[in-house]
């Protein structure tokens, strides 16, 4: 199967070319008589209202094969982004049976530690879950990245408002649905002391409807048992994700620690450089702490030239105050040995 799109774009150029070219003039007294319709510039044709479509027009042009080699190497948030762009690339990076594998190597080589996407999940939905914080409510991405949260038990990621809008928070244990469908237990508030159980409208209507299509005995209790089953193993899913999460925050959090060291050295490295050393071995801790105030070194990012070139004139201006304090001292204490 060929997913290019040359054919299609060349007949709508065509199109656009015959309807878009303009109509010749009469010859005039004051024309040349060496400029015929063959020589004339021709006005290329702009396609109005193509950037969604055709933007990738050239890129969409190179072999299939190619084309996953590149998809190989983006991460599963960049090919959920690259299906938005335009219907071909979704139509090729949606097809599962040609997709798939790029997907499954771009979680493989980027995040090696996550859990496998589980039955009942396609890999672009996965992606969408695990690595991005966009809503999945109507508000369609719109929240801010902190107002949102995963949730686990659900397989979705909601900001409260769109929350609330779809949870039910009325449990009935002797309901049919009750060991069958998703249950996420929520604080209702910040300060809550206790969780609530919730579920999602639409899992426990898919439930029902399923379950009202069958009828009393076997058929019935062996589809309760399945959805049962189905529970179970989405409980240990969800405790190899909780895991992974953990272990990705340590990660996190390690790395940037490790950046601040960094970022702490590069500037003790610079203070020294300009000849400030004997400063900085002379400080009191207390001082040295007001220094990296000034400084805003517990920033977390890596020290660049630009970022160094923002900071650099209020330590440099502290460090010469201390000095000019330093030698005013000492010139006193050095009059008062004199006069002694």
């Amino acid at each position: 199967m060929s997913f290019c799109v040359s054919d299609q774009q060349q007949s709508l150029g065509n199109a656009a070319s015959t309807s878009t070219r303009p109509t010749k003039r009469t010859k005039t007294a004051g024309a040349a008589s060496n400029v015929t319709e063959a020589t004339a510039p021709q006005k290329t044709p702009v396609l109005m209202g193509m950037r969604g479509e055709y933007a990738a027009g050239g890129f969409l042009d190179m072999p299939v094969e190619i084309l996953f080699e590149i998809f190989g190497w983006a991460r599963p948030e960049d090919l959920l982004s690259l299906t938005r762009t335009s219907k071909p690339l979704r139509s090729i990076l949606r097809n599962r049976r040609t997709a798939l594998s790029t997907w499954k190597s771009a979680f493989a080589r980027h995040y090696p530690d996550m859990p496998a996407c589980p039955p009942g999940m396609d890999e672009p939905r996965y992606a969408r879950f695990m690595c991005s914080r966009e809503c999945h409510g109507e508000c369609e991405g719109l929240a801010g990245e902190g107002e949102t949260r995963a949730f686990w038990y659900l397989r979705v990621r909601y900001c409260q408002p769109c929350l609330d809008k779809r949870v039910i928070n009325r449990i009935d244990s002797k309901a049919p649905y009750y060991h069958c469908v998703p249950i996420e237990y929520v604080f209702p508030a910040a300060s809550a002391p206790y969780r609530r159980p919730q579920y999602l409208l639409g899992d426990v209507e898919s439930f029902n409807r399923q379950l009202d299509e069958l009828p009393p005995g076997e058929e019935r209790d062996a589809f309760i048992e399945r959805e049962e089953e189905r529970m179970r193993g989405l409980h240990e899913h969800v405790a190899k994700c909780m895991k992974w999460e953990r272990e990705q925050n340590m990660k996190h959090h390690a790395e940037l620690a490790r950046i601040r060291e960094r970022r702490f050295d590069g500037i003790v490295q610079r203070i020294v450089d300009l000849g400030y050393g004997d400063e900085l071995d002379r400080m009191e801790s207390e001082e040295f702490r007001s220094l990296v105030r000034v400084d805003d070194h517990s920033r977390e990012q890596e020290l660049t030239d630009r970022e160094w070139d923002r900071i650099e004139l209020d330590i440099v201006g502290y460090l010469k105050r201390r000095r000019s304090e330093e030698e005013t001292e000492r010139r006193g204490d050095a009059a008062c040995e004199a006069e002694a």
